[in-house]
């Protein structure tokens, strides 16, 4: 539409194609603001902003309010033909109509705006000279580059301290990976400190974990490793890989410090030595507590002794020093006291010093000596027989052929004296054809000296055995025990006949358990 405003004054103003507008006349005199009235339309009466001090600029709107805006000037055209018009947000000026790209540059170049502004060319590509070493990791130090040998990239791992790496671009075993690039056992792989800064856990190069002591335990240094778990109960397992074996103190080095190999299965829970042979060095064999002890033996077992070894197969040594199990006595203990021995299968000693076990089954104990371990020592022995008939039978430690031959003391001394207590039990168990009744039995008790010079056995006073007491049913009544000396294989003899009323096909089991107070000189 058109506005009048005073005489022959037009201004020429846009409205939106929303709403037709008819022609409208501002009237005023120039000078003194009249009422605005667009005449069509069916608009209203405005008033104007004052004109005093507002030559020059344009009548503008913000949809509420009219006000007067300044002009913003065209800069000069002259000198200026072809080209066009350019603001940088505050002022206008004229620039060259930019015309096709230059010409390609060379490779790697980039294309940018010459220094004056005015042209596109190509140039070489903006450079700068990365900080720090080799491989270090660029940051920004206050607007410039930064490294620190610190933190690197080797191109497969990322390096922490130069030496950690943590992850790999191979395929990851674990959700995370750290591979130290040490090769020596003082190289750290991990270091965990505590909030103070003390070293808590340390895995070195060489796969040692390292741990600290517990600082909260005042009473005793203490190095506390605790299960954590929601359950009440909840085990704590090692588990060694293969047959491996588990071992307390320091690792196998084949010196006194930290022992020979460990047997397959073992559990060596030593934690010193004085020989590097003082080790659980047999098949499932163990070790716990004591000191420079051995267990050599398939399943051989030494518990908190000192200076004691076990070469027997399934025998064990329980506390006390210097006790000895052989390597002939299997299934053997010695239960504490001090340079015992068991050197028969299946003895033992019970405590005391200087007793011998040799004889099959024999149990010994003794306060000490003369000259030589067992000069000076009570035991007891087990003999057995299962007899068929009627004929007298000797009785053996093993049932079958095992004497109980009186040992000579080790030394320059050659001669033993037994005096010994026999107590006999005897049952049939299957009539056969005699007459003897199945469960009825024979007892009696014995008493007998026996000695052997070297190789020469006989009976004390030059008599046979003084029967103490003897008593049976009635058909075994008549049953004879007769107890002597062997002087052929030097040995302790129990024999028995069965009663008269046994038949060539009876049955009778006999047990004697023997008592026997020794001196050797």
């Amino acid at each position: 539409m058109e506005i009048n405003y005073g005489v022959n004054n037009f201004i020429k103003v846009s409205l939106p194609l929303e709403k037709v507008y008819h022609d409208a006349t501002l009237f005023g005199d120039g000078t003194k603001q009249k009422p605005l009235r667009v005449i069509g339309g069916g608009g209203g009466g405005a008033s104007l902003p004052t004109m005093t001090g507002n030559s020059g600029k344009f009548l503008t709107t913000d949809g509420t309010v009219a006000s007067w805006a300044v002009v913003n000037a065209l800069p000069t055209q002259t000198g200026n033909s072809g080209k066009i018009l350019s603001t940088n947000g505050t002022v206008a000026s004229w620039i060259a109509v930019p015309t096709e790209l230059p010409t390609l540059g060379t490779a790697l170049q980039v294309l940018r705006v010459n220094a004056g502004g005015t042209a596109l060319e190509y140039a070489a590509a903006p450079s700068a000279t990365p900080a720090g070493s080799n491989t270090e990791i660029q940051f920004n130090n206050a607007g410039a580059f930064g490294a620190s040998a610190n933190l690197a990239w080797t191109g497969t791992n990322l390096l922490v301290n130069a030496s950690t790496a943590i992850g790999s671009l191979t395929a990851p075993t674990a959700r995370l990976t750290i591979t130290s690039t040490g090769a020596t056992a003082a190289t750290s792989a991990l270091l965990v400190t505590n909030s103070s800064g003390t070293e808590t856990l340390r895995v070195r190069d060489d796969g040692e974990i390292l741990i600290n002591k517990d600082q909260s335990v005042t009473t005793q240094s203490s190095a506390v490793i605790t299960v954590q778990s929601a359950d009440t109960n909840t085990n704590l397992v090692f588990v060694p890989k293969g047959t491996g074996a588990i071992i307390a103190g320091p690792p196998p080095d084949g010196t006194a410090v930290g022992g020979t190999a460990r047997g397959v299965n073992a559990l060596d829970l030593q934690p010193s030595r004085a020989s590097g042979f003082s080790v659980a060095s047999g098949s499932s064999s163990v070790l716990i507590g004591g000191h420079n002890c051995s267990a050599s033996g398939l399943h051989a077992s030494v518990v908190s002794s000192t200076n004691s070894s076990v070469l027997g197969q399934r025998s064990g040594i329980f506390s006390g020093i210097s006790n000895n199990i052989a390597s002939t006595a299997n299934v053997a203990a010695i239960v504490s006291g001090s340079v015992n021995t068991s050197s028969g299968e299946g003895t033992i000693v019970l405590g005391g010093e200087y007793a011998t076990a040799s004889l099959k089954a024999q149990v010994a104990t003794s306060a000490g000596r003369f000259n030589a371990s067992s000069d000076a020592q009570y035991s007891t022995l087990v003999m057995r027989r299962l007899i068929t008939g009627t004929a007298i039978t000797e009785l053996f430690l093993d049932g079958s052929s095992t004497a109980a031959i009186l040992p000579l003391p080790t030394g320059a001394t050659n001669g033993r004296v037994w005096a010994a207590r026999v107590q006999l039990s005897a049952v049939c168990t299957v009539q056969g054809s005699g007459t003897t009744v199945v469960g009825e039995a024979f007892v009696g008790q014995y008493f007998i000296g026996i000695k052997r010079i070297g190789s020469t056995t006989s009976i004390v006073g030059g008599s046979t055995a003084i029967k103490s007491d003897e008593v049976g049913d009635t058909t075994m009544t008549s049953s004879v025990v007769t107890v002597d000396n062997n002087d052929t294989n030097e040995s302790l003899r129990v024999r028995f006949t069965p009663p008269t009323t046994a038949g060539a096909d009876t049955v009778i089991r006999v047990v004697a358990k023997v008592e026997l107070t020794e001196v050797g000189y």
